[in-house]
């Protein structure tokens, strides 16, 4: 409370639609964002806006540390360019630890999970996931895949989820975020494709990316999803739809999350990130 409170006594408003990112205009330009993370600040901005915002947040509050173009914010590893930004959690993977398995289990490939195996199981899925979610959308059907599979898991799947682990730690991965030309003109645009029946009970796997593009052609993926589909279908065509259906409903949020933000008026920015020491 206290820091949102000197926030707005500098004139920064809380975005409508996510309590935890902060908007600077002047003149009803943006020209700074500030997202905020427990103790953690991340902020983006121009040299009047680290003037008057961020170096008066550091007058009343004690940071920690702070730094721009290469650092780490909430586990994400962020690393500034002339044309783009790179995001990675290859710390991240290296400290993921596969489920010990003996030898004499690894051949009871169809006995169910015990309870403790279940319990490791999950708490993997779940760091898993939060790779997906951020920074590796090419595990994302993977990870989904054995979610839906936990509560009648085997052997077999816990095998499965050791190799994905193996696969994360040895290929690391690197998401581009190329800097756009312009935001007056930039557009959203979406991707969607299903699996028909491929999931337990008759299920359907459903995808979807979503793009901020510029009018030079350059694209910032600012969402992506693997999931399984709310409704059992009786068809390709039926599941295909269903996820242009949850594809259109994500577009059209992320497009008020823009106009919330007001992104069309851009900024030139820099990206830095500090953390506040606890007092």
């Amino acid at each position: 409370m206290r820091v949102k409170g000197a926030l707005n006594s500098l004139s920064v408003k809380m975005c409508c639609l996510d309590n935890s990112l902060f908007i600077w205009k002047r003149n009803g330009k943006l020209e700074g964002l500030i997202c905020i993370y427990v103790d953690d600040f991340l902020w983006a901005g121009n040299a009047t806006f680290k003037k008057c915002v961020i170096d008066e947040l550091q007058k009343q509050f004690l940071i920690g540390s702070s730094a721009s173009e290469s650092f780490t914010y909430v586990g994400l590893r962020i690393k500034s360019f002339s044309d783009g930004i790179t995001i990675d959690q290859t710390q991240y993977a290296s400290s993921l630890v596969p489920v010990t398995i003996s030898s004499a289990r690894n051949m009871q490939r169809k006995s169910q999970l015990s309870e403790s195996e279940k319990t490791a199981y999950r708490a993997l899925v779940g760091q898993l996931n939060w790779m997906a979610t951020h920074t590796r959308p090419d595990i994302a059907y993977d990870t989904c895949e054995l979610s839906v599979a936990f509560s009648k898991a085997t052997v077999t799947e816990l095998v499965r989820l050791n190799k994905l682990v193996k696969r994360v730690k040895n290929e690391s991965l690197q998401l581009f975020f190329p800097r756009l030309h312009s935001f007056e003109t930039c557009s959203l645009e979406c991707y969607t494709d299903a699996a028909f029946a491929n999931l337990p009970n008759g299920g359907s796997q459903g995808g979807l990316i979503i793009f901020l593009k510029d009018d030079s052609g350059k694209k910032c993926p600012i969402f992506w999803q693997s999931r399984r589909l709310k409704r059992v279908v009786n068809s390709t065509l039926a599941a295909e739809t269903m996820a242009l259906i949850e594809g259109a409903e994500s577009g059209s949020l992320h497009g008020r999350d823009n106009q919330a933000i007001n992104c069309s008026k851009g900024c030139e920015n820099s990206l830095s990130r500090g953390q506040q020491e606890s007092t």
